[in-house]
């Protein structure tokens, strides 16, 4: 089958292109990808919400920061979500 694809490169992968420039530009970008952004940029500061998720650090200080984050928006913690849900979810059942 044969693709009308203008240029040889990752768009040409993504069109249906399987030549082999166009599998190595796949293959370079899925690598670049799966490089944390950690090591591809360290000039970020550790122990921020933007450390975890923004540059995919999961150092202990990025988690962290982010578990207390999340802690702040949903006010509780995940235990105590988990107890809160299955409750409801309890109240609903015996209710029906």
């Amino acid at each position: 089958m044969r693709y009308n694809v203008q240029t040889h490169n990752y768009n040409g992968y993504a069109a249906g292109c399987r030549c082999d420039v166009c599998k190595a530009a796949k293959a370079a970008y899925m690598r670049d990808r799966r490089t944390p952004d950690r090591e591809r940029n360290s000039s970020f500061t550790h122990g921020t919400r933007a450390g975890y998720e923004e540059h995919r650090c999961t150092c202990t200080k990025c988690r962290t920061a982010h578990l207390a984050s999340d802690r702040r928006y949903t006010g509780r913690t995940r235990p105590e979500a988990q107890r809160a849900r299955r409750a409801r979810e309890r109240a609903a059942r015996d209710g029906a």
